[in-house]
């Protein structure tokens, strides 16, 4: 599989780095306030003049429908999309297999089914909770073993890779590593492939020096035929390997120092374009989401069925079109997709610092469903430091710009509340705002604020 060295080294990156910047804001909570350490009087926390007009209130129950209706059109979509998604790899592997393996319908619904596991994750990322994904787990699950049994010629077929590719991406999805998770992960994925291009290149322009030099080692010929000898059975070929394999291994010592050194240039250059590109990326994605060209939901849930795409290394291409055409029919899906009509309605978020990991299943399973009606807005700490990183703030912690989204005096407050975004994202869904704060004065500052 081209993506999955890439989805390993995402998961190995990700948990340190993602560590780091939760000790990043433990040291920015703990530095000291530059006011006074006392809670504010009620004027001083609400300004006659900063004093906001309340909204008319909208009944709870028209805000539940909503929201219900929103998001199970979304989970609809994304379903129904997925399952086309996964219907068209299986033909396009079909296609591909056609001189291996005949095809049959068995087969073609057995392909099916090995693709469309990233239909539960999308459940758990559209609900916020593992219940209905577990649900269809078990039927995918029972499917994949009965079309398994009736097509047993095929149990060795490469499409049951995409079941690893499953594993790796549920990792990369937990709530407290996604936020830098696929972003990681499509960062060396194209790191890896670009780097193998450029390998690939050097060999292909340095092939002659390189055989030429193969051609003057006197061994050469002797291990050729050697191995030609050995071949004949594995019995054979574990007797040459035990009897020679110190020798061959010196021998591809040899020669790799020295293809090394007629293409250093070349892979040097290769690993610096496939950097850059990978950055490019990276500030790319962050970018569009700042500008809200693009949802964190449908960035997610599109990565997820990308590096499927790249999940089986026959019919690579094909994957690659289908993809492409699905990506372009459901974003331009998602952008007309009926939404709640009214102005979205502020939800302040308030809770025990102390709760740790109950308050952080309190705020993924809420924010799921009210994110359809309006955003949330939050006093940081570090039990929901991971859960609420943004790509754009991820880019800049990762650039040492992190300082602006930590406040430790009420100018900073007024400043981050007022950045706080309360518009629509492409598919309906709005924001969660947070805003860090150090101090007890300062954090109370905000609540009064956004209390108001």
């Amino acid at each position: 599989m081209i993506a999955f060295p890439g989805l390993i080294v995402a998961v190995v990156v990700s948990l340190p780095t993602l560590s780091l910047y939760r000790r990043r804001v433990q040291r920015s909570l703990a530095v000291s306030e530059t006011r006074p350490m006392t809670a504010p009087s009620s004027a001083e926390a609400v300004p006659s003049s900063s004093r906001e007009r309340h909204d008319t209130p909208v009944p709870w129950r028209t805000l539940a429908g909503e929201a219900v209706g929103h998001q199970s059109r979304l989970i609809r979509l994304y379903l129904a999309a997925g399952v086309v998604l996964a219907l068209a790899f299986a033909v396009v592997d079909t296609l591909a297999n056609l001189d291996a393996h005949p095809p049959s319908i068995f087969r073609l619904a057995f392909a099916a089914v090995s693709f469309s596991a990233p239909l539960v994750l999308t459940v758990r990322l559209v609900l916020g909770r593992w219940r209905p994904g577990l649900q269809l787990l078990a039927a995918q699950t029972v499917a994949f073993v009965v079309l398994s049994q009736l097509s047993w010629q095929e149990k060795d077929d490469p499409t049951q890779l995409a079941v690893f590719t499953a594993i790796v991406l549920a990792i990369l999805l937990h709530p407290r590593i996604r936020a830098m998770g696929m972003l990681a992960a499509a960062f060396f994925t194209v790191v890896l492939v670009v780097s193998g291009v450029s390998v690939l290149i050097a060999l292909w322009v340095k092939y002659d020096a390189i055989l030429a030099e193969f051609k003057s080692d006197p061994r050469t010929a002797t291990l050729f035929e050697s191995l030609r000898q050995a071949s004949v059975s594995p019995q054979a070929f574990g007797e040459f390997w035990m009897s020679s394999g110190d020798s061959i291994i010196a021998y591809l010592q040899d020669h790799f120092w020295f293809a090394l050194r007629v293409t250093a240039s070349m892979i040097a250059i290769g690993l610096v374009a496939a950097i850059a590109i990978a950055i490019w990326l990276f500030r790319f994605v962050a970018r569009k989401y700042a500008h809200k060209r693009i949802s964190d939901q449908w960035l997610l849930i599109s990565s997820v069925w990308l590096f499927f795409a790249l999940a089986s290394p026959i019919g690579l291409a094909g994957n690659a079109a289908c993809y492409l055409v699905w990506w372009a029919g459901v974003h331009y899906k998602l952008r007309r997709l009926p939404h709640y009509r009214g102005p979205g309605v502020r939800l302040l978020l308030l809770r025990s610092f102390t709760l740790g990991e109950r308050s952080e299943r309190l705020f993924q399973q809420l924010e799921a469903m009210w994110r359809s009606v309006g955003s949330i807005q939050l006093v940081g700490a570090v039990d929901v430091a991971l859960t609420t990183l943004e790509p754009h703030e991820l880019l800049d912690f990762m650039r040492g710009r992190s300082n602006r989204e930590f406040v430790h005096d009420y100018v900073g407050v007024d400043t981050r509340l007022a950045s706080f975004d309360r518009d629509r994202d492409p598919d309906g869904r709005f924001r969660v705002n947070v805003v860090y704060c150090a101090g007890d004065s300062t954090w109370k500052y905000a609540v009064h604020r956004l209390l108001a």
